[in-house]
């Protein structure tokens, strides 16, 4: 706990430690409604529409097991595009929410602000119980987080639920944690349980905020650091629920495009580190100065480091700088930093996942990641204040104001944020330099002469954004009138390169169907075109996998079956687990009549990955060739992972 050298500050209170502590709640609670209160007839926006309105794991009339077996926004888990974000929790709470609500969005906000002020209410609780041993920089820390802007995305957004839910059971877990153990004895600093069911409450209570957000998980760790000499049981716990997160993932990364997150595609490891730093640096400065928010950090947002010589390098220098001068004042200070777990375990629980520390992530700077470790900002700030006001000032009426006064424009730049997210349109208009908002905007208007400016804007910022250039196609292609013909002829050439950027990218699956009918759409049988255009894609990235399995696909379809060969061999080559490819080889085999080649590609294919329709035509191939028994066989497992296919089971009937 952290020990302030003025303890009589409150003495000459007029209340009761009891009706001190109300009144303190009483604030938090009206300073965490009062600025989100604006926020509660917003839209749905942004991700809201993919993890909720489209997402029909969060609404009533779907098999609740499914929610279980889905990710967050409705893939199942074992799908090569999922992002691997298992929070059935925090689902199931949108789930409730239609429940009571239907598709009005306002219940949704309405419960987000309830768990903010939740949140608040715990944290001051915690701050209370293990950081400040007085009530008055606890409740200012609470203060700073109840309006901090950098929660705008988290609560203003419905899809930030899952920040919020998940601090709260944070919080809760570290509270039962706490209040589990107690001093062996008062010359002892050992600490030993004395209340076992809070004990098994914190666990449960921790698989819960892991169950809300995968970020919840880090609770565990904290209450580790905050008594590190534990029994080697509860140590186990922290082990199996690990090992529970990675087995949801099915031992597999979540798969990102490099517009997610350019620097982690980068083959260069300084560039890596040197982003990432930057990244953290980046993240630190908005729970500081939250003064430019925004609520898209992807892509070209903040441009790649490659070189120490970069003037940016600065920023992570100092943050490391003072991580390391804060870690020497807290081991060489104890009269003033006690060796409290909580201090440092808070600002930081959260940073190994924003720094891409263990796996990369899908953003390059996300605020509602930041709710969390936002807790240890404002714990910062507040014992900065308290400790200045500790040593005396020269200006005392100055010190005691800059609390509140820190508070009130956190609260007005909240409230002023959070119109940015009343709808789509405002949202994507924040960000005027930002590829992906002016694609946005594009898609949102009626006039296609904006619509135009939009997708011209979006590819003079990032000329190989895929999105607007398909999308600049289709409006070249089926909204421009007659008289506009060579537009028109233009727009098979913006598609075609929209084609070969989301190959590229990783946006666009790398199954056959899929990619022929966006071919077929973007060429209309122009093959010659597409097959030239996959020759300088494999000139400028000879080594992509994917390129090589989806030119194969079109020399197949052309009749050129020795070259198709060459080429799904070359990517299964290059990516030895490209089951796709493995599968269009079998395909490819088949076809030429050769049964044994085929059998083999397919089962090597499933081998790598349990797939429908490779089951399916490897269920074919044993049929056509006489061995009824391995097709029914075959057949069934298809159906049991595909029950409501109806050609499934068509087939084998």
């Amino acid at each position: 706990r952290i020990v302030t050298t003025s303890p009589k500050l409150d003495e000459g209170s007029v209340f009761t430690p009891v009706c001190l502590s109300a009144y303190f709640a009483v604030q938090c609670v009206t300073v965490s409604v009062l600025c989100y209160c604006n926020s509660l007839h917003g839209d749905f926006v942004h991700d809201d529409t993919f993890a909720i309105v489209g997402n029909p794991d969060a609404w009533p009339g779907s098999p609740l097991s499914r929610l279980f077996g889905n990710d967050f926004w409705g893939k199942p888990l074992t799908d090569s595009r999922s992002h691997k974000s298992y929070r059935p929790l925090c689902v199931l709470t949108f789930r409730l929410n239609a429940c009571i609500s239907g598709v009005e969005p306002l219940g949704f906000h309405v419960l987000n602000v309830l768990l903010h002020t939740a949140a608040t209410l715990l944290f001051l609780c915690t701050c209370r119980v293990a950081v400040f041993t007085r009530k008055h920089p606890a409740r200012l820390a609470a203060l700073l987080f109840a309006s901090h802007p950098v929660h705008c995305e988290a609560v203003a957004g419905i899809v930030g639920r899952a920040d919020v839910l998940a601090c709260v059971l944070y919080l809760l877990t570290f509270l039962a944690y706490v209040k589990s153990l107690a001093a062996c004895s008062a010359e002892s600093a050992c600490l030993q349980t004395v209340r076992p069911g809070l004990l098994v409450a914190s666990f449960g209570l921790g698989t819960c905020a892991m169950l809300a957000k995968e970020t919840g998980v880090t609770v565990l760790g904290v209450c580790v650091g905050y008594d590190i000499i534990m029994s080697w049981k509860e140590r186990q716990a922290v082990v199996v629920l690990l090992c529970f997160r990675i087995a949801v993932m099915g031992g597999t990364l979540p798969v990102f495009t490099e517009q997610d997150n350019p620097a982690s595609f980068s083959p260069h490891r300084l560039t890596r580190f040197l982003s990432y730093s930057n990244a953290a640096a980046q993240h630190a400065w908005l729970l500081l100065c939250p003064s430019t928010l925004c609520y898209d950090w992807q892509a070209d947002s903040i441009p790649r480091l490659s070189s120490f010589w970069d003037i940016r390098c600065a920023a992570p220098m100092a943050l490391f700088t003072t991580f390391t001068l804060m870690m020497r004042r807290a081991l060489c200070h104890p009269q003033v930093w006690i060796h409290s777990p909580t201090l440092f375990p808070i600002p930081a629980q959260s940073w190994t996942y924003i720094c891409n520390l263990f796996f990369p992530v899908g953003f390059v700077l996300a605020e509602r990641v930041l709710y969390m470790p936002s807790m240890g900002a404002c714990v910062l700030v507040s014992h900065g204040l308290d400790r200045l006001g500790a040593m005396g000032t020269r200006h005392p009426v100055v010190h005691s104001l800059a609390g509140p006064a820190l508070v009130i424009l956190y609260a007005s730049k909240t409230f002023r944020q959070n119109e940015v997210w009343h709808s789509r349109e405002t949202l994507f208009r924040l960000a005027p330099n930002h590829s992906s908002a002016l694609n946005n905007l594009g898609t949102l208007t009626n006039n296609s002469i904006r619509a135009e400016e939009f997708f011209w804007k979006a590819l003079s910022v990032m000329p190989n954004h895929s999105r607007a250039m398909f999308n600049l196609g289709s409006l070249y292609k089926y909204v421009k009138t007659p008289y506009e013909a060579p537009m028109v002829q233009a727009a098979d050439t913006f598609l075609l390169f929209a084609v070969i950027l989301l190959l590229v990218y990783g946006s666009l699956a790398a199954g056959p169907l899929s990619f022929l009918c966006v071919i077929d759409v973007a060429l209309q049988g122009r093959s010659s075109e597409a097959e030239e255009a996959y020759r300088e894609a494999l000139q400028t990235l000879p080594g992509n996998a994917n390129i090589h399995n989806n030119y194969a696909v079109l020399l197949a379809a052309q009749g050129d079956r020795l070259r198709a060969e060459r080429h799904y061999r070359q990517a299964i080559l290059l990516q030895p687990s490209h089951s796709v490819a493995m599968s269009n080889l079998g395909r490819l085999y088949r076809t030429k009549g050769h049964s044994g080649e085929a059998e083999k590609w397919f089962r090597r294919s499933l081998s790598v990955k349990s797939n429908t329709d490779t089951l399916e035509l490897l269920g074919a191939l044993y049929y056509h060739t006489g061995r009824l028994r391995a097709a029914r066989d075959t057949y069934q497992q298809a159906v049991q992972m595909a029950p409501e296919s109806a050609r499934k089971r068509l087939a084998l009937v």
